[in-house]
């Protein structure tokens, strides 16, 4: 059984972990009354065709496999060009490993759907959505991760990614 002094220095670590990744992971997006994708709902964007069911599993096993690495080369890896012009490399990895003390890896993770953000020049900017497991986080074993991408015509490019649990265990 948990202690009771435990569970609100949890809330205060997992706080300042999810306020540390946005700050560091969250680059180049602004965002402006985002539009939901829901079925039977139009959103301001839809994704391009070539975002399909396979290219979305693909995103998600690419930031599976980076985040579970442990490996600050590969997570940064995982960013766009874009991202890493205004990522501190040191911050992400710093973030990284707290996420990874307190979370834990990222066990089977389903796409869920996705938000239109904005149109930066030619970039359109979405952020999709998958619910994960968490199995050895020390704050719930459901939780989501949102990872931004940009698309320019055929190529996509990842600018962002948040983890968090959506319980307290």
């Amino acid at each position: 059984m948990k202690s009771d002094k435990a569970t609100p220095l949890l809330i205060v670590i997992a706080v300042l972990l999810i306020a540390n990744l946005a700050a560091t992971a969250w680059v180049a997006v602004k965002v402006s009354s985002p539009s939901t994708h829901v079925s039977g709902e139009q959103p301001g964007e839809v994704l391009p065709d070539f975002i399909t069911k396979d290219v979305k599993k693909k995103i998600f096993n690419d930031f599976q496999a980076a985040y579970n690495s442990g490996s600050h080369d590969a997570f940064y890896n995982l960013f766009s060009d874009l991202a890493k012009a205004q990522i501190d490399e040191e911050a992400l990895g710093g973030t990284h490993d707290q996420l990874l003390s307190s979370l834990g890896k990222v066990e089977d993770g389903v796409y869920s759907h996705y938000n239109y953000v904005q149109r930066q020049g030619n970039l359109k900017v979405f952020v999709l959505y998958y619910a994960v497991k968490l199995p050895d986080s020390l704050l719930g074993n459901a939780g989501e991760v949102k990872i931004t991408i940009s698309v320019d015509d055929e190529e996509y490019g990842i600018l962002g990614a948040h983890l968090f649990s959506n319980s307290q265990g």
